[in-house]
């Protein structure tokens, strides 16, 4: 049944590659202050891994602490290797570092990391689980809204992250390593 949603999420990946000149958002100074205050790499990193780790020692789930943390380093890893070896340049090249792994956009390693934690904390936290996707969607359209990232690349982001997550949460699910 997950095959499923996989096959959707890649259709909806290449479709997404016609759409990349189309979704755009209209700038505003107060939303470009929020959104760059909360949405960069290491307020992610310290709202959606830090804080998820506390929620999983506080309710007695330590074991996931450790697939977590794997599952958003791989997403990392994989994102900035994806970047160095299509080297698809972003749409706009203004205020980003000469560094080979950011100068290139595919796929959004911002998303791939917080679509990364999903997986675990969606079927851990059931009760806050929309607060968690609803964070990792805005994350996504951040890097379209700062016109550093394509639409396909914020999809290419997420199903990178949400399957290295999945990957993660179905091993300790399956052989409990870290029990």
């Amino acid at each position: 049944m997950k095959i499923k949603y996989y096959l959707i999420g890649i259709v909806l990946l290449v479709f997404s590659f016609f759409l990349d000149s189309y979704v755009k958002f209209p700038t505003h100074p107060i939303l470009d202050y929020l959104l760059s205050s909360i949405f960069n790499f290491v307020t992610i990193f310290i709202l959606f891994v830090v804080v998820s780790i506390v929620f999983l020692y506080e309710e007695g789930k330590q074991r996931w602490v450790v697939p977590l943390m794997m599952s958003a380093l791989c997403s990392i890893v994989f994102s900035v290797l994806l970047k160095m070896l299509i080297a698809r340049q972003r749409p706009d090249m203004v205020g980003i570092l000469d560094m080979s792994f950011t100068k290139y956009s595919f796929p959004s390693s911002h998303t791939a990391l917080v679509f990364a934690a999903l997986p675990i904390l969606d079927k851990e936290f059931k009760k806050i689980k929309i607060f968690w996707i609803t964070f990792a969607i805005v994350v996504g359209l951040s890097r379209i809204y700062f016109n550093v990232h394509f639409f396909s690349d914020v999809i290419a982001g997420a199903l990178l992250g949400y399957l290295l997550g999945d990957i993660f949460y179905n091993l300790e699910k399956k052989y409990k390593w870290f029990k």
